[in-house]
């Protein structure tokens, strides 16, 4: 008897730590054109604590880490995938980073599955269009458009 209740005891507590972990997934596209929306989601376990708050951020990625664009994401109760919108336009080729940020130690408690950040490569191929038709035209004639990538 006293081996059983040692053996329930210690499987409870084995089912408790693995409950307190929450999971939390990032996902992003791996590239991006420049000048595109980048799009990216943001699902979570059903037991993350809805009302949780952390900020979503997005970073070019160069030798040191330059904060471009933030954004709030907070845990609905339904804990339906949010998903979160980054412009692009403008931006040069290279290396960028998505990135989870928590406010105080909340983002200890997450299971070592979780996926809290994402390297995202813009790639910017506007340097190789070359445009050939005339710049100035006539209005009375069709517009002529040349050019090649």
């Amino acid at each position: 008897m006293k081996k059983i209740l040692i053996l329930s005891i210690a499987l409870l507590l084995v089912l408790t730590g693995t409950a307190s972990a929450y999971s939390l997934y990032l996902t992003c596209p791996d590239k991006i054109q420049a000048g595109q929306t980048l799009k990216c989601s943001i699902d979570t376990s059903a037991n993350y604590p809805a009302g949780s708050s952390f900020d979503l951020v997005f970073y070019q990625a160069q030798y040191t880490a330059t904060e471009l664009d933030r954004q709030t994401v907070t845990i609905q109760a339904n804990r339906a995938t949010q998903y979160k919108l980054f412009d692009t336009k403008g931006m040069k080729g290279g290396q960028y980073k998505m990135e989870i940020e928590f406010q105080g130690n909340s983002g200890t408690q997450l299971s070592d599955d979780s996926v809290t950040s994402k390297l995202i490569t813009v790639e910017d191929r506007s340097k190789e269009i070359t445009i050939t038709s005339p710049m100035t035209q006539s209005t009375e004639d069709a517009l002529y458009i040349d050019g090649s990538l």
